[in-house]
């Protein structure tokens, strides 16, 4: 991984290179890193279609959508038996339809990879969905780990916490979400919980969920990691 300096970033800052080495941030990608509500939509709605279920709006989608998907799809109605197989059928749907970053995405990834912070994706979704996105993207390079099918990112973020912990004696993990099982499952670890507006679910659920900083733009993260170079999350009792 060589990525170039960036020219339109101005977050990170020389003495940001410092700070930043010392993290690894890890993302959702569905709503996080890539702005794909309509088509994750789009997707649902075939799933649903194909069992001759009727199909929902847009808002209500954005409303009702949760993790695991086939929580989701319970909750569409889909029966109990088949959710996991409507989960499968969405995954393989969704790599059909087109994919956009979103705003401050490449600037921020390639801040991150510039000053040396580690990054990863830890998505519910199927790695055979998100890894098509990468290549369409061209984000993949800047990543160091890619992991899908995960519905609680908890047990990820534990397994990355130790890993720093072994290599380093003041490990900073930081992870950056939308759904407010994101929210609740990172804060249970530790982790610097960071929620971004805009995408599948609102700020105040967002923070009710945990969510310890809230952005608009992914481009706000190398000076928010900059900014709590001395602080660590307090500690959270695990339930």
């Amino acid at each position: 991984m060589n990525p170039t300096r960036p020219h339109t970033a101005t977050a990170a800052t020389g003495a940001a290179s410092t700070v930043l080495t010392g993290w690894t941030v890890l993302f959702d990608w569905n709503g996080t890193l890539v702005d794909d509500l309509p088509r994750s939509h789009l997707a649902a709605c075939a799933v649903l279609e194909s069992r001759g279920m009727p199909t929902i709006p847009l808002t209500q989608f954005r409303d009702r959508f949760r993790l695991p998907l086939s929580a989701l799809f319970a909750d569409l109605g889909v029966p109990h038996r088949v959710c996991a197989a409507a989960e499968a059928q969405w995954n393989a749907l969704i790599t059909g339809l087109p994919v956009t970053l979103r705003t401050g995405a490449l600037d921020m990834l390639t801040v991150l990879a510039h000053y040396g912070a580690a990054s990863g994706v830890i998505s519910a979704a199927a790695t055979e969905a998100v890894t098509p996105d990468l290549h369409a993207t061209g984000t993949g390079d800047l990543f160091n780990v890619v992991v899908g099918g995960i519905a609680d990112k908890a047990v990820a973020l534990r397994w990355f916490t130790a890993h720093r912990s072994a290599h380093r004696s003041s490990p900073r993990v930081a992870y950056v979400g939308d759904p407010e099982h994101d929210m609740s499952s990172a804060r249970r670890t530790g982790a610097l919980v960071i929620g971004i507006t805009g995408g599948y679910r609102p700020a105040q659920a967002l923070r009710e969920a945990g969510a310890q900083h809230l952005i608009t733009d992914l481009i706000q993260i190398p000076e928010l990691l900059s900014a709590t170079e001395t602080s660590r999350p307090a500690p959270v009792t695990r339930s």
